[in-house]
């Protein structure tokens, strides 16, 4: 869990693409989990005050949001907003980042983060980034053993002079 007073910005007020981008590919690239802008914490990481921020200042808020995370993280992450409207006119945005099937997910930067206690931090290590490649492999293979599956016909199907169809719908990520 991450817990930010407000969104990141620059010193122009602009939403600041790198740290946005930084926090949620390190979620990617780990077990997932959840940044809430508008909640103050202390230096444990716990929270300490529920304010909320002004998004006024924002246009679409939410799709400007969107919009940095798709166009700088590469691939493109799961994740999921909720905006809490508070009594005072301010929000807190929350959102859950999935742990992803596909990593590692590189910010524009060409930087792969992860998290590490309440941080993200670069990936230096030549291991801990082939482990999340065998675990992207290890997705795609998964899907082409399902794929491959050789289902025998039912008695109906085989009797019958009629085309059938087959579906298997399954959820974002597969295999979770």
């Amino acid at each position: 869990i991450e817990y930010k007073r407000e969104a990141p910005k620059l010193k122009s007020k602009k939403l600041d693409n790198i740290k946005i981008a930084k926090s949620i590919s390190s979620f990617a690239n780990t077990k997932g989990g959840w940044i809430f802008w508008g909640i103050e914490s202390d230096d444990k990481n716990k929270p300490i005050s529920l304010n909320g921020f002004d998004i006024s200042e924002y246009r679409n808020f939410e799709d400007q949001v969107s919009q940095i995370i798709n166009s700088n993280i590469s691939p493109k992450p799961y994740y999921h907003f909720k905006k809490v409207d508070l009594d005072n006119g301010n929000v807190i945005l929350i959102i859950k980042i999935d742990e992803s099937p596909t990593p590692p997910y590189i910010t524009s930067q060409g930087i792969i983060y992860q998290r590490e206690n309440n941080e993200s931090k670069p990936i230096k290590d030549r291991y801990i980034i082939e482990k999340l490649n065998e675990k992207t492999n290890e997705y795609y293979e998964a899907i082409e053993r399902f794929s491959n599956f050789n289902l025998t016909e039912t008695k109906g199907q085989s009797e019958g002079n009629q085309t059938y169809l087959e579906l298997y719908l399954f959820p974002i990520p597969f295999d979770n």
